[in-house]
Parts: C-alpha cells; sequence; structure tokens
C-alpha cells in the first residue's frame, strides 16, 4: 500500500530528519493538506468540528503481534502528530473539570490550559463530552497495562461520575463494543483470513486494556440521572447497539454504543476506504489461550 501512497506526495518522508525539515516539510504539508482542509472543505463551516488523534496521526499503523508492536508510537510519530496539530486543528479549550497536568497539556507552545489529546465539551448545563485518545499512551504490563495514563482515566471516570449537566457522553478514538480484528484493542479478538471472520487469541493482546475498559463501562452504567452512551469513531462506519453486560460485568443501566461514522468515502488515504472486513458486535466475551470463533456475533 506504502508504494500506492507516498508517490502522489511527492516519495517517501525521511526519517533521519525532522518532518518539517526543508527534505520533508512538502511531503508532510500535502499529505495533510489532502486528508484535512482538501478533504473536508467548507462543509463544517456552520457544524462545530473537533479532532481526536488515532494511530495514523501518529503515522503509525494499530498493529501488534510476535514481531511488531507499532503502539505506543514513537518519538517521530508523537512529534509529527503535534505538528500536525499545530498547523491544522486547534486544541481541546481550557475547562476547570481538567486538570492541566493530564498528558497532552504539557506542551510550552500552546495556549495556556490548553491540551491536544485529552478534551472536554461543555455546553452549560445542557451537555458534556470527554474525548481521549486512545493509542498514544498505550503500555505493555501485562495485567496492569492501560491504553491511557491511571490519572487520566480517573478524570474521566470522575466526570462520568459527577452527573452535573443533563446529557453526557464518551467520545474515544477506540470503539467499545464493536471491533474488526484488530491487535490492539480492547478485546483479545483478531482476524481469521482464511476464515473471514474474527476469533479470539490472546497471545499478543494484554488483560489490562480489557481491565480499563470494564472500569470505564461500569461508571458509565453506574449514572442513575441520564443515559449511559459513547459516540465513538475508529470504525468507518455508522451503527448503533445496546451493552447490557460486558464480560462478567452485568451493568446497572444498558450502555448505548454507537459508531458515528465518517462525513464520505474516499480512496486509500481515507476516510472509509480501507476496511476489509466489517465490524462486530461484540455479544459476549470469552477467555481464550488459543485462536476459536466469536460466540455469536449479531450484525447491527
Amino acid at each position: 500500500m506504502q508504494e500506492q501512497i507516498w508517490p502522489k506526495f511527492g516519495g517517501a518522508l525521511d526519517a533521519s530528519v525532522p518532518m518539517l525539515h526543508p527534505r520533508n516539510a512538502a511531503i508532510f504539508t500535502a499529505m495533510c493538506d489532502y486528508q484535512i482542509p482538501g478533504l473536508y472543505g467548507a462543509t463544517l463551516r456552520s457544524t462545530p468540528a473537533f479532532f481526536l488523534t488515532d494511530d495514523h496521526d501518529n503515522f503509525e499503523n494499530d498493529e501488534f503481534d510476535a514481531k511488531v508492536a507499532t503502539m505506543p508510537p514513537d518519538t517521530y510519530g508523537t512529534l509529527g502528530a503535534e505538528q500536525t496539530q499545530w498547523l491544522y486543528y486547534p486544541e481541546f479549550l481550557p475547562d476547570r473539570n481538567r486538570a492541566v497536568w493530564l498528558p497532552g497539556g504539557d506542551k510550552i507552545w500552546a495556549p495556556v490550559d490548553t491540551n491536544i489529546t485529552f478534551g472536554t465539551l461543555r455546553y452549560g448545563n445542557l451537555l458534556e463530552v470527554v474525548l481521549y485518545d486512545c493509542r498514544r499512551y498505550a503500555d505493555y504490563k501485562g495485567e496492569h497495562t492501560k491504553l491511557f495514563p491511571q490519572w487520566t482515566e480517573d478524570w474521566i471516570v470522575a466526570r462520568t461520575r459527577a452527573q452535573d449537566t443533563a446529557h453526557f457522553f464518551h467520545a474515544p478514538s477506540l470503539p467499545f463494543a464493536w471491533s474488526s480484528g484488530m491487535l490492539g484493542d480492547w478485546y483479545p479478538d483478531l482476524l481469521d483470513d482464511k476464515a473471514g471472520r474474527l476469533v479470539l487469541y490472546e497471545a499478543v493482546w494484554q488483560r489490562g486494556w480489557f481491565a480499563q475498559h470494564q472500569r470505564l463501562i461500569e461508571a458509565l452504567s453506574s449514572q442513575t440521572r441520564r443515559a449511559a452512551i459513547v459516540v465513538q469513531g475508529d470504525m468507518h462506519a455508522s451503527a448503533a447497539g445496546k451493552m447490557t453486560r460486558s464480560g462478567e460485568l452485568t451493568l446497572a443501566s444498558p450502555v448505548h454504543a454507537i459508531p458515528g461514522g465518517t462525513l464520505g468515502t474516499g480512496d486509500i488515504p481515507f476516510p472509509s476506504s480501507c476496511r476489509g472486513i466489517g465490524g462486530h458486535w461484540l455479544a459476549l466475551m470469552k477467555r481464550s489461550s488459543q485462536p476459536r470463533r466469536m460466540a455469536s456475533p449479531s450484525s447491527m
């Protein structure tokens, strides 16, 4: 695929020098121009729009296997993501309910109290949305591993439990309940290329990722004054589903999981051309140390 993409933008990046070095700057801006202003144009001129970064924004693909792990991205990729944000879209605005020391809020060049990876949208007492990047800070610590740091999780859970707005939802970069078989997701599923379906596989997957998932889902479900809602990206599809239990966790109230889809379809550089398998609703999670079929996934 790289052979198809790079010629469009003038060649491959030279990783021995920074992305904004004269040898790379024209390629870097050509890629960003194509996928941000070139894709969206003036479509959102009357609609507030907010950018949440994911694996490809860090110039990586979410690959995890016995030979390679691309997440968390190396410094070259994270600097590329920061430079993209600096040139093309705004930081998340200050919020008195978001700690200024959360990761992404420590950039000396960014406006005071803003954040580039974790954000909040607040409309008075009507709505609060927490947006969070699930790729940039992933780690590999077995039972204790997380897709974002504990202090970020603590902030998300605290805002979920506050219940001081009429409506509230999570907006993560990595979807809940839905999966396309990537080895860096909340769930231990993998796409079996021969069978063309998802199977469970725990050889590389980290149990701590699902444990963090369970804590977030439990917090969402425990709300007593409003519906539990997750509006999420990454699936390149539009759908809606309802979680009533997750693993061995029976939810106090259902969690509504909504892949928000994309604004349209496009060619190789996205936004929705690269899915080789449809997303699946994970109706039941089972543990296994060997690949096997998912338990009765139902398409939405």
